[in-house]
C-alpha cells in the first residue's frame, strides 16, 4: 500500500508547485537535510565557476532551504546573492543575516523585486544564475515564460538537470529530459559547456547533464 502511495505521489503530485509549496507536511525533516547537503562536494562547481569566470553575484531559482548558498558563502563571503524558492517554509529556513542588502531571500519573484534588488546593490545583472534540478519539474512552456520575463537579468548560466537533444521520456514517465540547448539558444544564450552531472537519478542518469550557458552580447 506504502508503495502504491508513494508511485502515485511521485506521478502526479510531486512536480506540482502545490507539493513543493507543502512539502514539509509530508516530509518534516526535507529543508533540514537540504541544509545539511551544502556539504556535499558536488556543490563546489559553483565555487569553481564562481572563481574560473571572476564572478561576483547570483541568483538561484529553486534555492530550497540553501545548500548551494551555504556552500558559495563559506567560500566567498562578499557574494551578492538573490535566491528564490516556492517553498515559504524553505525560505524560513535559510541561515543568513537579514540585514546585509546583499542576501535575498523569498517565495515570491517579479521584475520589480528583482530590479529593486539589483538597483540597491548597484548590480546590472546577476552574473551567475543557477538551476539546480528544477526545470525539469516544468513544463517547456513555463521555462519559456520565465526566460521571456528574467533572462535579461542573466550573465551566465549553470544547469543540473535532464538534457537530451531528443526530448523524451525515462522508463518511469516522470522525468521528460528536455532540449536546454535550443530552449537557451532561442533567448540569446550560448553553450559553452556540457558534461555529466554529479547527482544520481536511477530512472533518467543517460540524461543528467551540467550545461553552461553565456548571454550573448548583441
Amino acid at each position: 500500500m506504502r508503495n502504491k502511495l508513494y508511485k502515485l505521489i511521485r506521478k502526479y503530485i510531486s512536480k506540482t508547485p502545490i507539493f513543493w509549496r507543502y512539502r514539509h507536511f509530508l516530509q518534516p525533516e526535507v529543508w533540514k537535510s537540504y541544509k545539511n547537503d551544502s556539504i556535499n562536494l558536488r556543490r563546489l562547481y559553483y565555487n569553481e565557476l564562481l572563481d574560473q569566470y571572476h564572478l561576483n553575484s547570483v541568483f538561484e531559482f529553486g534555492c530550497a532551504s540553501g545548500p548551494n548558498f551555504l556552500s558559495i558563502i563559506s567560500h566567498k563571503k562578499n557574494i551578492f546573492f538573490f535566491g528564490y524558492d516556492i517553498s515559504k517554509k524553505a525560505i524560513k529556513s535559510i541561515s543568513y543575516n537579514n540585514n546585509d542588502k546583499r542576501l535575498q531571500f523569498t517565495s515570491f519573484i517579479n521584475k520589480i523585486k528583482i530590479e529593486k534588488y539589483l538597483k540597491i546593490n548597484a548590480l546590472d545583472s546577476f552574473d551567475l544564475s543557477i538551476f539546480d534540478r528544477v526545470f525539469y519539474m516544468l513544463s517547456e512552456k513555463d521555462i519559456k515564460v520565465f526566460l521571456k520575463n528574467f533572462s535579461c537579468y542573466l550573465n551566465y548560466v549553470v544547469i543540473d538537470d535532464f538534457h537530451s537533444d531528443d526530448p523524451k521520456w525515462d522508463a518511469e514517465k516522470y522525468i521528460y529530459s528536455k532540449n536546454y540547448i535550443k530552449i537557451f539558444k532561442e533567448f540569446g544564450f550560448k553553450l559553452l559547456k556540457i558534461k555529466e552531472s554529479k547527482i544520481h537519478s536511477s530512472t533518467a542518469q543517460k540524461y543528467a547533464k551540467i550545461l553552461i550557458f553565456k548571454k550573448r552580447i548583441l
